[in-house]
């Protein structure tokens, strides 16, 4: 390694090691670090018959979400207000506020049979698949 690639690593390092003690640094907002605190997390995945999308909204009451289905497009939209407190925050990534996320979904879905269950902060969007899109095994027939 040549003297200016070693110089130009030691000052990366120190200045990584400043942000790690620096006493501000557990008092950043949670954007600051990378996250996003106005997008929950979200998981899609499937099963034979279903596409289930699992988010993530603790402390977010029923009737503050919102979810609707049209032309294979999923949207999901909710708020959540922090509670008033005369506590002084030092540190906050819990989401406050609004949010709205839009899933392009890849099949049909039957519409009459979607559900949605929140149950202890995470919310369960269960999909049905159209009976047209779901796998069907054909039995050979011996003449």
């Amino acid at each position: 390694m040549s003297k200016p690639a070693v110089a130009k690593a030691i000052n990366n390092l120190e200045r990584q090691l400043n942000t790690l003690f620096n006493p501000t640094f557990f008092f950043t907002r949670a954007e600051d670090l990378g996250f996003s605190s106005q997008s929950p997390a979200i998981d899609i995945c499937e099963d034979e018959n279903n596409l289930y999308l699992i988010a993530d909204l603790p402390g977010f009451k029923r009737e503050n979400i919102q979810i609707r289905y049209e032309n294979r497009a999923l949207t999901l939209s909710g708020e959540r207000h922090q509670d008033q407190t005369t506590a002084r925050f030092h540190r906050t990534e819990s989401f406050s506020g609004r949010f709205e996320r839009s899933f392009s979904l890849p099949i049909d879905i039957d519409i009459e049979k979607i559900t949605a269950e929140l149950k202890n902060g995470v919310l369960t969007i269960t999909l049905p698949k159209q009976e047209t899109v779901k796998p069907k095994q054909i039995t050979v027939t011996v003449n």
